[in-house]
């Protein structure tokens, strides 16, 4: 099966549960929080509509026919994320349906802190050094441009010299946070996370993986905006 069919089963499977109220519309919405907006068209069909890392998608789904549609816009200009992105996301939403609603938590863990995160370790440098490498010296002008195109906003953390924050599904935000070089120490990042997301079970790969879709996104935003051109990598996936 491929992505696109398992994401449009799953998305199916999600409205079916809905629609047999095996799964509250309040509980739904919740776990969506404001990335999501579900509205029921009539009788027959319900739209979502998700705004997530720069993409703005309607799904409809059609219960007398079991037709699944959609349109989106991208505003980052990756359309090839989209499958892998809607495919992950069906699935930690289906995961959180089944769980309970959770609050935001003040603390923020690393990747090594995650269940099995410890085997992430090179991954995660191999993040930060996509980041490091392809921003260079970003002014928190660019950033506040860049957070209305990605959904997310801009906070303030410790000595860094800015921190962007997105919230994916309930129990699930995610934070870069960026240092400038200065004095011979060259610029770094980091990756956090809620540390709600603990409470989740989800598992380590897909939270890894969806991180790297965020992330190839926040940078070929970046280079929107700014019309750099890639430095060293194209993408994570160079």
């Amino acid at each position: 099966m491929s992505l696109k069919e398992n994401w449009v089963e799953k998305f199916k499977t999600i409205f079916l549960k809905l629609n047999s109220k095996e799964v509250e519309e309040v509980k739904l919405q919740k776990i969506l929080e404001d990335k999501g907006k579900l509205e029921f068209l009539d009788g027959n069909v319900v739209r979502l509509n998700l705004k997530i890392f720069g993409f703005n998608i309607n799904i409809y789904f059609n219960f007398q026919t079991n037709n699944l549609n959609l349109n989106f816009e991208d505003a980052v200009g990756r359309d090839e994320d989209l499958d892998h992105l809607l495919f992950l996301y069906a699935k930690i939403l289906d995961q959180r349906i089944a769980g309970f609603i959770l609050g935001q938590e003040e603390n923020f863990v690393n990747v090594s802190m995650l269940h099995g995160g410890l085997v992430a370790k090179a991954y995660e440098k191999k993040v930060v050094d996509f980041i490091v490498n392809e921003m260079v010296d970003v002014d928190k002008e660019i950033i506040e441009k860049m957070s209305k195109i990605m959904d997310g906003f801009m906070v303030q953390h410790s000595t860094a010299d800015w921190a962007f924050e997105l919230k994916i599904v309930n129990g699930f935000r995610i934070r870069i946070i960026y240092w400038k070089g200065e004095n011979g120490i060259p610029p770094n990042a980091s990756i956090l996370y809620g540390s709600e997301i603990l409470k989740t079970g989800l598992p380590i790969e897909d939270i890894t993986t969806l991180t790297e879709i965020f992330v190839n996104r926040f940078v070929a935003c970046y280079r929107k905006i700014t019309g750099k051109k890639p430095r060293k990598w194209e993408s994570l996936y160079s």
